[in-house]
């Protein structure tokens, strides 16, 4: 009888997190007495979006509470929340007065929206907060992308927007609403699964962009599951000579993060990869040299040792006259930090169909699933389950700048074979490799985590 008693308290205390209210307007202070004023013990989620971030926000009406920016909660630099492409921020109070009817601010400046949510069944310290997420761009479309840490979340999401904004795209953002074309929404969980929150087509005005996200955990919710999210990709342009370096400037958003690169060359071999002071891992497995679909190599680094713009290089040898790299971030979730490869890769694959369908792998479950593929044709899709991450001068979506190699990944793999699974615009000579990786906690202590994102 004994041994039924942990699980029985902890059953009593996990209860699933319930929406109460939820309010949106173009200016502070806002009003959030419509529906009732708040309840005690609950969640207030106050997102902002103006020209310059409020330095405080508070809870009127029941009681003054100062509401915490969540960015400090994870050791951020919240200035890269504020700067000219973002003007987003995310404000909490974890555990709310009966009775706050108004949310007030200063030090923001040129304000275009705010939204409030209100939710029960949550924890009522700081550590809701999970993590966050955020894209900028002036140059595409960007994508905010997050993977929550527990099964049951609250998530919010908000759009920061040049041109006019209709709504959010990507998951089924619910109680959205656009003041000022602006858009925001919530959602909340009930599984782990990636989320996605792209601003509408008509929010960008072929001059900036920015999106957010942010994960708060519902009462019961202070386990992790070691996942990834996709943060950011650096793909260089083509390059040419005899045995050329090829290079590109890749932002890294955090420390400890896995960097998957691809190396390519036109005969001959991509050689060494390094990311800023770091040497990448080539994995076991390379391909051929070829004068067609050329040479494609997969290196990766474990555990990123510096942020912000890192210079990603490979070199070459054995006669290339072409070449280039790529690298693409994923970001464990908090808590998540002992990367490792994993096991012995499959030889390359090869072939001369439209159909890119080599290698296969069987890796273990859950594990991150890297591909990618180099083609004589060019590489038209990238084909389920493999996903990718789509940016700026691809020459068709998720394709390479020139060379429309591709790469796919499957964040949280099965146990059984995978085989690649790309098109190419026709028949013609193509390579590929794959490889996995796995994270883990490595001594069960949580974290918090925030990134940038930029496309």
């Amino acid at each position: 009888m004994k041994r039924l008693i942990p699980f029985f308290l902890f059953a009593l205390s996990c209860h699933a997190q319930t929406y109460v209210n939820s309010h949106n307007g173009t200016g502070f202070p806002l009003s959030i007495s419509s529906g009732g004023s708040t309840g005690s013990g609950h969640l207030i989620i106050v997102v902002a979006d103006a020209g310059t971030s409020p330095t405080s926000i508070t809870l009127t009406g029941g009681g003054n509470q100062s509401m915490t920016q969540v960015c400090t909660i994870a050791g951020a630099n919240c200035s890269i929340f504020s700067n000219s492409l973002s003007k987003l921020s995310v404000w909490i109070v974890a555990n709310s007065n009966s009775g706050q009817t108004s949310v007030t601010q200063s030090g923001a400046a040129s304000v275009n929206a705010v939204y409030e949510y209100e939710y029960s069944g949550m924890i009522t310290t700081n550590s809701v907060f999970d993590w966050l997420a955020f894209c900028q761009t002036t140059t595409f479309q960007c994508i905010a992308r997050y993977t929550p840490s527990t099964a049951n979340e609250v998530v919010v999401a908000a759009e920061n927007c040049q041109g006019s904004g209709s709504g959010l795209a990507g998951s089924s953002w619910t109680h959205t609403s656009n003041p000022s074309g602006e858009g925001g929404g919530v959602l909340t969980t009930s599984s782990i699964g990636l989320l996605t929150m792209g601003p509408d087509s008509g929010c960008y005005s072929s001059s900036q962009m920015g999106g957010i996200i942010a994960g708060f955990r519902a009462s019961g919710g202070t386990g992790t599951t070691c996942s990834w999210t996709p943060t950011e990709i650096a793909v260089s342009t083509q390059s040419s000579g005899t045995n050329p370096t090829t290079s590109v400037t890749m932002n890294v958003h955090l420390t400890g993060d896995l960097v998957v690169a691809t190396g390519w060359t036109l005969n001959g071999s991509p050689g060494t990869v390094t990311l800023g002071s770091q040497t990448a891992t080539q994995t076991s497995q390379s391909g051929t040299p070829s004068s067609t679909s050329g040479n494609p190599a997969l290196y990766y680094v474990l555990s990123a040792s510096a942020t912000g713009n890192q210079t990603l290089q490979v070199t070459s040898s054995g006669g290339a006259t072409e070449g280039q790299v790529s690298g693409t971030e994923f970001t464990p979730n908090p808590g998540c930090t002992n990367n490792t490869h994993d096991g012995t890769d499959p030889s390359a694959g090869s072939g001369s169909t439209i159909a890119i369908n080599a290698p296969s792998i069987t890796s273990t479950s859950g594990d991150l699933q890297f591909v990618f593929s180099a083609s004589a044709v060019h590489v038209s899709t990238v084909n389920s389950p493999w996903s990718c991450l789509e940016f700026a001068n691809e020459v068709a979506p998720c394709t390479y700048t020139t060379t429309a190699n591709a790469d796919g990944y499957i964040l949280s793999s099965s146990s059984s074979s995978t085989a690649n699974n790309m098109t190419g615009n026709s028949a013609g000579d193509w390579q590929a490799l794959i490889t996995s990786f796995k994270t883990a906690q490595p001594g069960g202590v949580m974290r918090h985590r925030a990134l940038v994102i930029q496309q």
